[in-house]
């Protein structure tokens, strides 16, 4: 299966179990991911959150003094996100070329959506982070821990879920791309959720 084919594969589950999804990761929270994100980043900044599903975490930073928006390249999740949080500003749109002009935002959220990028283009989407962020802008990155990429056919959260292709990481593997593609990592840390290890980097565009 071809690269793109594999994230319209994974997007087209999400369009199907948007509602399904929405209801069972609303009530999640990730708060120490968050507070640390929020501790590190530039002041008055402007917060994209990429792959923000059901608009959880965009309303968390707004919550907190954040001038936050949120995309998505899935359709189905954008209408949850402006469901669930109507008040803020969502747009459907593929985080590997983003609708941002150079260096105009000051802080990219991606929690657990770079993941489901072929590895193959994780240089040009890392590169593509970094030319919207402002000089010390920061980037914060969470995905699974493990090695290579497949696609994972069932949800262990969300029944009736279909297919979605995952890359997996360690920790020298994320922080060796980052580098090169013109990060400073300056925090790691990992934590547990629904039975995975996920690690958490926060770095800042040199």
């Amino acid at each position: 299966m071809e690269e793109d084919d594999l994230v319209e594969l994974t997007i087209k589950s999400y369009d199907e179990c948007a509602e399904e999804y929405s209801r069972f990761h609303s009530e999640k929270s990730f708060r120490k991911r968050l507070e640390t994100f929020i501790a590190l980043l530039p002041d008055r900044a402007l917060v994209v959150d990429i792959g923000c599903g059901c608009g959880r975490d965009t309303e968390y930073l707004m919550e907190h003094g954040i001038n936050a928006m949120g995309i998505d390249l899935s359709e189905g999740m954008i209408e949850q996100a402006r469901k669930y949080v109507p008040n803020a500003t969502f747009h459907q749109m593929d985080m590997r070329r983003l609708e941002f002009e150079n260096s105009s935002v000051g802080g990219i959220l991606a929690m657990a959506s770079v993941l489901h990028i072929p590895k193959e283009q994780m240089a040009g989407l890392l590169t593509e982070l970094r030319r919207v962020l402002r000089f010390d802008g920061l980037l914060f990155v969470s995905v699974m821990a493990g090695t290579g990429e497949r696609i994972v056919e069932k949800s262990v959260a969300v029944e009736g879920m279909g297919p979605r292709f995952f890359a997996f990481y360690n920790i020298e593997e994320l922080k060796d791309l980052l580098g090169l593609a013109g990060f400073r990592v300056e925090r790691t840390f990992m934590d547990e959720d629904i039975g995975v290890d996920w690690l958490n980097v926060y770095s800042r565009k040199e």
